[in-house]
């Protein structure tokens, strides 16, 4: 599970994430089997209720309302639907994206091919994880098993292959 400093790198770093915490939140939560009657739409946020604390010789445990628990799912999918619609880009979803434009897959990218065409599509996979997502060089080097100074080249010499682009375009 991660720390909270710590940034998720794809969306399974995320889900794994999201299990553990809904398995630590729903570990010592009994949920009444009784339905209980609509209640009316809620108009502003409210804390859930909890309806009973029972003492037991694993600790208290807590029973919250089947509305808030229902409520907590509803926002955890929410929060799944933010991050597929438009929320922060991944390295790997970044790495898809450079291997499917340069026509390539994943895999390929990864691997420490020295061919041209491939090590220029890396360069840029380097360059967009370096300034889209603010990534530092050894994190990105870990991401693709190489060195940071690897990463610290690849940037250099998208870096420069961008500006000669411009400068000839402009």
């Amino acid at each position: 599970m991660l720390k909270d400093h710590q940034v998720f790198t794809d969306a399974r770093d995320m889900a794994a994430h999201y299990r553990q915490v809904r398995k630590n939140l729903t570990k010592n939560v009994i949920v009444p089997k009784t339905p209980e009657p609509e209640p009316e739409p809620i108009t502003e946020v409210q804390e859930p209720t909890i309806t009973e604390i029972i003492a037991s010789d694993k600790g208290p445990r807590i029973i919250i309302s089947e509305q808030h628990m229902r409520e907590y799912e509803e926002s955890i999918a929410g929060l799944r639907k933010a991050k597929k619609e438009g929320g922060k880009k991944s390295m790997r979803d970044i790495a898809k994206e450079v291997a499917d434009k340069h026509g390539y897959t994943l895999d390929d990218l990864m691997i420490r091919s020295r061919r041209q065409k491939l090590s220029i599509a890396r360069h840029e996979a380097f360059y967009r994880m370096r300034y889209e997502l603010n990534l530092s060089y050894p994190k990105i080097g870990s991401f693709f098993g190489m060195d940071h100074t690897s990463v610290m080249h690849g940037v250099y010499k998208h870096e420069g292959k961008s500006l000669k682009k411009e400068k000839n375009d402009g």
